[in-house]
């Protein structure tokens, strides 16, 4: 565990856009799932850890990697235990908005609904899950996403890709605004 918190620590502190910096962090994030959250002694360090997971799931999905990036939000959310949406609710946010995103993009329709529902059970306000109902919208119109893309294109929002949009004149990477 601290092998993983001191190699994630190195690679952050090394220069961005390296790959060398990249496969540092990835593998110091492997690491420290490998370990799971039973073995952090601090608690403190959970949600440090989770934010590290969500991360390099980012990483992950620049790089077309989908189902690395699933996985990592998954083991995000795990470090953040039970109470993750009283006490952290906007890594929890961002977590189950990005494992959505990555469960839609992999055709996994079980964990799509379940991570939407909780968010949506969880969520402050409807602009909290609006971003990740979106997926779910995508995911059952699949065998329609083009014409669902079509006609997302005919409302007064411009479509960047099927998973970021943009409000007239005001940018918004959580939801979709008419």
């Amino acid at each position: 565990m601290s092998y993983g918190l001191s190699l994630c620590s190195r690679a952050l502190n090394a220069c961005h856009g390296h790959d060398e910096s990249s496969e540092l962090f990835f593998t110091a994030i492997t690491q420290i799932n490998k370990g799971g959250p039973t073995t952090v002694r601090d608690p403190s360090q959970m949600s440090i850890i989770a934010g590290l997971n969500l991360k390099a799931g980012r990483l992950s999905i620049s790089l077309s990697g989908y189902t690395t990036a699933f996985m990592l939000f998954e083991h995000g959310i795990s470090y953040l235990g039970n109470d993750k949406w009283t006490s952290n609710y906007d890594l929890s946010t961002e977590l189950y908005d990005a494992v959505a995103e990555a469960a839609c993009a992999l055709n996994k329709r079980t964990a799509l609904t379940t991570h939407v529902d909780e968010l949506v059970a969880h969520a402050k306000s409807y602009d909290d899950c609006l971003h990740c109902k979106l997926y779910r919208l995508l995911f059952v119109c699949d065998k329609f996403l083009p014409s669902s893309i079509l006609a997302l294109s005919n409302l007064p929002v411009t479509v960047l890709s099927t998973t970021r949009f943009i409000n007239k004149g005001k940018s918004s990477s959580k939801c979709l605004a008419l």
